[in-house]
């Protein structure tokens, strides 16, 4: 089990074009994630919750933060 002290965000983002994406790109790959506040995003005014947050295991990070990084 990952503890969420384990955990780094590698994107921030409103698009939901972009999570989707991110999701895609680390599934791939065969990373891990969490993308925290994904279900909010397809809600009416979702623009209040939030952007989502894509977390990895901080043992993923710098891969999935290069596979990310053409992302912007």
């Amino acid at each position: 089990m990952t503890a969420i002290k384990d955990l780094v965000t590698v994107l921030t983002a409103f698009d939901p074009v972009k999570v989707s994406i991110s999701k895609s790109i680390l599934e791939g790959a065969g990373i891990w994630y969490y993308a925290e506040g994904d279900r909010l995003q397809n809600m009416p005014f979702s623009y209040l919750s939030g952007p989502v947050k894509v977390w990895v295991r901080a043992d993923d990070a710098e891969v999935a933060a290069e596979l990310l990084s053409e992302l912007g």
